[in-house]
């Protein structure tokens, strides 16, 4: 699927007003804004 696509699905999708989460080892997570948003990942590790 093109990026361009992408970004206008992740853009159709409401943002949230929660507060801060907590993840864990392997979740699934989405870069929301900055020079990486709408990218995809998966948190490998957690730096306390």
């Amino acid at each position: 699927m093109p990026e361009d696509e992408l970004e206008n699905i992740f853009r159709s999708i409401p943002e949230s007003k929660r507060g801060p989460q907590t993840f864990r080892l392997d979740d699934r997570v989405r870069v929301r804004s900055g020079p990486f948003a709408a990218f995809a990942g998966v948190i490998e590790g957690i730096n306390q």
